[in-house]
């Protein structure tokens, strides 16, 4: 009998519906293995029916893993004690983070390892979570020939779904932008309906007082179940990055993702080609945590531009809209670009940021063997054509960082943990990495030369224009 698959995924909601697609890829490619998924009670048991066919297992009864031989057990999860147990279950092979017989944190897979990297890191990462799952365990042509649902929604119904919350207060727009969205959709003859969790209820209260009209709320009386059939009498869901969000896309209904606060949609936003995604444009977008005293990038959203681009989806095309009005947004749809996910961009004001993490992505994927070096080189020539200035500071820097690191390997001294974010930020998923590369190999000499071979090879990249 094939041994099965465990996966650890002891995350969130929507963490969990991004790891859909990892469980979906492993069932075809080992269809005589089951997979066993070890998450939280709370936030699977409402995603069993939604869910691709897998063995869930509570963390309570974790003791049943470790009666079992597992052909692979993939940890998805930063929590330590499923590091724990990716160490403890008997497996053929470990990949992401695990203890060692010495207690000593691992992370295998050199995806594994960029996805740790990330964290607090993740300004130019261009790379989709649902891939970075799935990255060191199934081939990218096998992700580029996926083939998924068309979005679509209920027509006719003009029943329009407005998710009112999020994990974080600053993750959504306050309740007069909502209270004001669902006065203009009722004058357009749709009908918005209120949908939330639990904790959001009083989110919710707060739009029906301000609203001069009478709206439906469905907020905190779903489940994910009744949620899913709710998603299906609708034509399209407006909603800020949330678990919920994903479910829709997953579900196929056509999902606007209002992306505001400390998120990435590279990372995170609907993962299925053809959703689309408002993102302000204003230069602090992209934080890990907010730090402004008040939340600057949710004051570029404009009721107009989300009724445009809703209507535009429904009806029409989002690449034929007439966007040249907008100002502070950039409108993206969600779609696939050499086997992985990207964001079209419909209207898009480049800057830094843009041209960085179009070359940090081409850098990655040459470094994992699915680029090449013509296309770093094209990203190289971009960022001197468009910001020359920034192509010459990491070109200094990648120098810098180089002469630090053999004077470090000449002392035979460790770099500090902070050691990375002496870096400036234009250069940080470089030694982001790297250092969590040093970590995962207790700094040994082998781990800090390959180091200086990606560095070498880094400047010949930048070297060239």
């Amino acid at each position: 009998m094939a041994k099965p698959i465990l996966i650890l995924q002891m995350q969130r909601m929507g963490d969990l519906i991004l790891s859909f697609p990892l469980f979906s890829w492993l069932s075809r490619i080992y269809p005589q293995r089951t997979i066993h998924v070890i998450a939280e009670q709370k936030f699977y048991q409402g995603l069993v029916d939604l869910s691709p066919r897998v063995l869930y297992i509570p963390w309570e009864s974790h003791g049943h893993a470790l009666k079992h031989k597992y052909d692979m057990v993939i940890n998805l999860s930063h929590r330590k004690e499923a590091a724990w147990l990716a160490g403890k279950v008997e497996a053929r092979e470990i990949v992401g983070p695990y203890r060692d017989e010495s207690d000593n944190l691992r992370i295998q897979g050199q995806w594994q390892l960029y996805r740790s990297s990330i964290v607090q890191n993740n300004r130019y990462n261009r790379f989709h979570w649902a891939e970075l799952n799935a990255l060191d365990v199934i081939d990218c042509k096998v992700l580029g020939k996926t083939v998924w649902q068309k979005p679509g929604g209920a027509s006719g119904t003009r029943k329009i779904g407005l998710f009112v919350g999020a994990s974080q207060e600053n993750k959504r727009p306050g309740p007069y932008f909502y209270a004001l969205l669902a006065k203009e959709l009722i004058r357009r003859n749709y009908q918005p309906i209120l949908i939330g969790g639990p904790g959001d209820k009083k989110q919710a209260r707060d739009i029906v007082k301000l609203s001069p009209v009478k709206l439906l709320n469905l907020t905190g009386k779903l489940s994910l179940s009744q949620l899913a059939s709710v998603f299906s009498t609708l034509e399209l869901l407006i909603t800020p990055d949330t678990g919920p969000m994903h479910l829709s896309a997953w579900c196929g209904l056509k999902t606007l993702n209002l992306s505001l606060g400390p998120v990435n949609p590279w990372e995170t936003g609907p993962y299925q080609p053809g959703h689309a995604i408002i993102r302000s444009s204003i230069s602090c977008t992209g934080c890990w945590e907010c730090i402004q005293k008040d939340l600057l990038c949710a004051d570029s959203f404009k009721i107009r531009q989300v009724i445009l681009i809703m209507e535009k989806m429904m009806h029409g095309s989002l690449e034929d809209a007439e966007l040249t009005g907008f100002k502070a947004v950039n409108i993206f749809k969600t779609s696939r670009s050499k086997g992985l996910y990207n964001l079209n961009p419909c209207r898009l004001k480049q800057t830094v940021s843009f041209y960085l993490g179009e070359f940090w992505q081409s850098y990655w994927l040459y470094s994992a063997s699915l680029g090449s070096k013509s296309q770093v080189r094209e990203k190289v020539r971009l960022m001197v054509t468009h910001y020359p200035f920034v192509h010459d500071k990491l070109l200094k820097c990648t120098l810098l960082f180089l002469a630090q690191l053999k004077k470090l390997i000449q002392k035979g001294q460790i770099p500090d943990h902070s050691f990375w974010r002496q870096s400036p930020p234009y250069f940080r998923p470089f030694a982001g990495f790297v250092h969590i590369m040093w970590q995962n190999q207790d700094y040994s000499s082998s781990s800090l030369a390959a180091s200086t071979r990606m560095l070498e090879t880094l400047l010949g990249f930048l070297e060239t224009r």
